[in-house]
């Protein structure tokens, strides 16, 4: 499935800073495209998400030396047990927009970090 996500990168401000940051995302195997607009900081990738995740995206632009704006929720998991956090993790890293998620079963919750 093909993936078009619109993020804002933390940090950049001038021309070669771009250029970094888009050597980087546009290594990542599975990335078909990636624009990055200076004045406004946004960026915008479209990846095959069976190959890369937004979450590796994001990675390459921290690799780069900078970083991308992100928002966090947190939600009770009344069913989450030890055991299957691994694949809430999977599933929810499939999501686009997901960077990152955390989840405990003893306190039943779970952390996920969000593009905004």
């Amino acid at each position: 499935m093909k993936v078009n996500e619109r993020f804002k990168i933390v940090g950049m401000d001038c021309a070669s800073c771009a250029l970094a940051i888009e050597k980087k995302v546009k290594g990542l195997n599975g990335v078909l495209e990636f624009t990055i607009d200076l004045t406004s900081e946004e960026a915008v990738v479209v990846y095959y998400v069976e190959q890369t995740r937004f979450k590796d995206v994001v990675k390459a632009v921290r690799d780069a030396g900078y970083d991308v704006a992100k928002e966090e929720a947190f939600f009770l998991a009344n069913d989450l047990e030890e055991g299957n956090e691994e694949t809430l993790h999977t599933a929810l890293l499939k999501t686009p927009g997901i960077i990152d998620v955390k989840s405990s079963p003893i306190t039943k919750t779970v952390k996920i970090v969000y593009n905004p």
